[in-house]
């Protein structure tokens, strides 16, 4: 799909999903926890907002409820963690 748009279309889709991906450094700069949660939790509720609503609606409320289990938020944590590791070894 991507090789098919033309450099305009590229441009105003990365502009599109740019408040999105801006987001990614507040999730790995929080605290870890309940915070770091509440942040992808507004991730996951932004990208919603960018796509089609009922489904995506549906898909947020399961999340959540997910995310907020001790469990949901260790494994944030557990991702975010592995993602800096990831980052920190690339650079």
């Amino acid at each position: 799909m991507a090789k098919d748009l033309t450099m305009t279309d590229k441009v105003k889709l990365f502009v599109q999903w740019l408040p999105i991906l801006q987001m990614l450094p507040m999730i790995a700069a929080a605290n870890p926890g309940r915070d770091r949660v509440m942040e992808v939790i507004r991730l996951v509720e932004a990208i919603a907002a960018t796509t089609a609503p009922h489904t995506d609606d549906e898909l947020v409320h399961l999340v959540k409820g997910i995310l907020m289990t001790e469990q949901g938020g260790a494994l944030v944590d557990f991702v975010t963690e592995k993602v800096r590791s990831l980052a920190h070894e690339a650079a």
